[in-house]
């Protein structure tokens, strides 16, 4: 008798540590449901969200090629801007040119005519501002050798014309402010009626000194 009281005091208390047992276990299995379910909503706000992030380097991406293509198209047209630029100054530089050519013909010869193409040339004056273009050469102006090209020098015995402008041969043009060509031109060299004489002296004494020869 003592012995079935006791086996069964064994089972009963067996019974309630496994109860106790089922019970804490059932306990955190529900923790680790509820752990589980929250896990499961972070990843499906975070699907949610590198879903939008993805859509949204997409469209990144899209606006980007658009850009690139857009950037290129203005390099381009930069480009061919710039090119056909420099063909109109070539032209222009043509155009001048003949001009000044037509000029220096008609200079002395035809007084109409001269008074004619100054009247041309002024009426041009206004649309070359406009296009920034600025002539270089002047005759009577001061010599600037960032401007002009010294091409031959002539003797005067005046000191206020040295150093000036005594023709101009090829004219020249600023565009924008920056010297596209430089003017050719001839300038004044002031020598006074000593030197000149002396030099005289100097050449009278070689011709004489060539008949001796002879």
């Amino acid at each position: 008798m003592f012995w079935k009281n006791k086996n069964a005091e064994r089972i009963t208390d067996l019974e309630e540590k496994l109860d106790a047992k089922l019970d804490a276990l059932t306990q955190r299995i529900l923790d680790e449901n509820g752990k589980l379910a929250e896990v499961s909503g972070n990843l499906d706000k975070l699907q949610r969200l590198v879903q939008e992030q993805g859509m949204s380097i997409e469209d990144l991406l899209e606006e980007w090629s658009e850009r690139t293509v857009l950037e290129d198209e203005l390099r381009t047209r930069l480009r061919e801007g710039e090119e056909e630029e420099q063909h109109l100054l070539q032209l222009f530089e043509v155009y001048q040119e003949q001009f000044h050519n037509l000029q220096r013909f008609a200079r002395g010869r035809d007084e109409a005519w001269t008074a004619q193409i100054a009247m041309m040339e002024r009426s041009l004056e206004h649309y070359r501002q406009s296009c920034g273009i600025s002539l270089i050469g002047e005759c009577g102006t001061e010599v600037d050798y960032d401007l002009h090209e010294v091409i031959e020098a002539i003797e005067t015995a005046q000191p206020d014309q040295d150093r000036k402008i005594a023709d101009v041969y090829r004219g020249g043009y600023l565009y924008k402010g920056k010297i596209k060509r430089k003017a050719q031109v001839a300038a004044y060299k002031f020598r006074d009626s000593d030197e000149a004489a002396e030099r005289g002296m100097d050449n009278r004494t070689e011709e004489e000194e060539k008949k001796k020869l002879l």
